[in-house]
């Protein structure tokens, strides 16, 4: 009788040799990396053998480099990574969403093991406790993004947030101010050419916030008779850093062009202006600096907006909020297009969605003039039929 034949294992199936008194595995993962462990019995190496080759097999890993790191330890470590990547105010975000939203619930689970169903329980959490759309989608994002490039790097051996779906619950979305109290505003604002000049770029251009702040006076320029005026950069704070002139969000758009009344304003406030740079210690050229010349901070901005809102006798409104109704006005004289191109926005969706409030006013004139429509088509059609 012959002996038996010793089993060979094909190619890319890994190889078990006995080294001394343990058996050693080595096979490559789905990374294309050699791994090796070793066990006292043969028959456990032959099982870790096949769940490897197993996993492979379904583009699954199982190795990490630290199987012991926590979900707060890789993502402290994932999040310095990505600083020359991203923009600051995207690092700011993750960071407040890992610090305030991930670490307190699951930050201590091993982050190899963190399980779609543990994401789960988190968005439910935070929702119970009153969270809103940006603050938990925020949790989702931030997980997915760290654990793909975790992934991408052979650090990780899954994503979990792939395929958690968000939790059935709208964004809170900001509405454009009432014409009635925009209009209480100007008035307000009529008491200081700063003021005035403020909310004009603010309702009537409708820039960014951080945009607004960063324009300088090289901003406007003059071709013939027509004056425009672009936008270049934004002023942004990053933590340990002063205040600074950063790209702005997306790429310079088109120059935007300037009324007669516009440049009046402008210019009334750059003559004002002028008056009050005998306490300047430092001169950027912007529009609109803070007391002393320098940099204007967000802070700063908000408490602007609030006062106003408070002496013009109209609720707290933000700043965003004069963006809005710088494009829903708009599109009273313009047609959807017209307003995206003026908008800058690339999509018209986003626009209708986000930035157009139909005031109530427009919306039940529009009825009334559908109903008299209406009314004079069937009327129409009674002639026709008699």
């Amino acid at each position: 009788m012959s002996a038996a034949k010793k089993r060979t294992r094909a190619n890319g199936e890994g190889t078990i040799f006995k080294n001394r008194n343990r058996w050693t595995v080595a096979c490559y993962d789905i990374h294309g990396i050699r791994r090796t462990q070793s066990f006292k019995k043969k028959l456990e190496a032959e099982t870790w053998l096949v769940e490897q080759v197993t996993a492979r097999k379904r583009f699954k890993g199982t190795y990490v480099v630290n199987p012991k790191q926590t979900v707060e330890e890789y993502l402290n470590i994932w999040l310095p990574t990505q600083r020359h990547l991203i923009r600051p105010n995207s690092t700011k975000f993750y960071s407040s969403t890992i610090k305030n939203l991930i670490v307190p619930y699951i930050g201590s689970i091993p982050a190899s093991q963190l399980s779609p169903a543990a994401i789960k329980k988190l968005l439910n959490t935070l929702a119970d406790k009153g969270y809103g759309h940006g603050s938990i989608i925020g949790v989702i994002r931030t997980l997915s993004k760290a654990y793909a490039d975790g992934l991408q790097n052979h650090e990780q051996v899954h994503n979990p947030a792939e395929g958690v779906r968000m939790l059935s619950m709208k964004p809170k979305i900001s509405q454009a101010i009432p014409s009635e109290d925009l209009t209480k505003l100007y008035r307000a604002a009529q008491e200081s050419p700063f003021d005035l000049a403020r909310l004009m770029i603010g309702a009537e251009l409708g820039f960014r916030p951080s945009e607004i702040t960063g324009l300088k006076w090289t901003d406007l320029y003059r071709i013939g008779d027509d004056w425009l005026i672009t936008v270049e950069r934004q002023v942004q704070r990053v933590k340990g850093q002063p205040l600074h002139f950063a790209p702005t969000k997306t790429s310079s758009s088109a120059a935007k062009p300037l009324t007669e009344r516009q440049i009046s304003i402008l210019h009334a406030h750059k003559r004002h202006q002028a008056l009050n740079k005998a306490r300047w210690v430092e001169d950027n050229d912007v529009l609109f600096p803070n007391s002393i010349g320098r940099l204007r901070d967000e802070t700063l901005d908000k408490e602007w907006m609030k006062q106003l809102c408070d002496r013009a006798g109209v609720k707290r409104y933000t700043r965003y909020q004069l963006r809005k109704s710088c494009f829903t006005n708009f599109l009273r004289g313009a047609d959807l297009g017209t307003t995206k191109a003026f908008s800058g926005h690339t999509s018209t969706k986003t626009l209708e969605d986000h930035y157009i409030t139909p005031e109530s006013s427009a919306v039940r004139e529009a009825a009334k003039r559908a109903e008299a429509a209406l009314l004079k088509e069937q009327e129409r059609q009674d002639k026709k039929a008699i």
